[in-house]
């Protein structure tokens, strides 16, 4: 392991007498961050000797990311990469990220996304309007005997469709 990964663990170390044995004893002190459960220094210190193993890795993963874009990790990779690209653009627009980002979780990973990483522009274009859960959508139409009528639909009662109940004949029976 390299200096600058075991730092922060030794930097962890808050008493005086830690650090006393750790210069008269350094393999107990190496043996301690590599063992200890409820040491916090050790946790930071394991997490630092992952890095080598986990960096063999990475270049796979990000080639499967990119691979499978419609997968949930896939939509996250695609999402990061486009945000560092039309973050500033939207802020200029003065549609703020969390906006944004709740209509690129409803946009095709494939064909939304992953172009946008080519043409940010197109995709500031497009999140200009804003959030579509914003925009107007025309509410069920009620009735002065609680119904409620969907458009094309048959009358409910409330909220039953099934069965008959709600209507007719079978409703009253089913009230009583």
């Amino acid at each position: 392991m390299e200096w600058q990964d075991v730092l922060p663990a030794l930097l962890q170390i808050d008493s005086v007498k830690e650090l006393q044995n750790a210069r008269e004893a350094p393999d107990l002190l190496l043996w301690k961050l590599a063992k200890a459960q409820d040491w916090p220094p050790s946790g930071i210190y394991r997490f630092a000797a992952l890095r080598p193993k986990l960096a063999l890795s990475v270049p796979r993963f990000v080639q499967l990311l990119e691979i499978y874009p419609m997968d949930p990790p896939g939509r996250w990779w695609f999402i990061a990469r486009v945000r560092r690209l039309i973050e500033q653009a939207l802020d200029d627009q003065g549609n703020p990220w969390d906006e944004a980002l709740e209509s690129m979780k409803e946009m095709d990973p494939a064909f939304d996304l992953q172009p946008a990483i080519h043409h940010p522009e197109k995709m500031v274009e497009r999140l200009a309007p804003g959030p579509k859960h914003l925009e107007f959508q025309p509410l069920e139409e009620e009735t002065a005997d609680d119904e409620k009528v969907v458009k094309g639909g048959k009358p409910l009662m409330f909220g039953f469709r099934e069965r008959g109940l709600g209507e007719g004949p079978e409703a009253t029976d089913a009230e009583a």
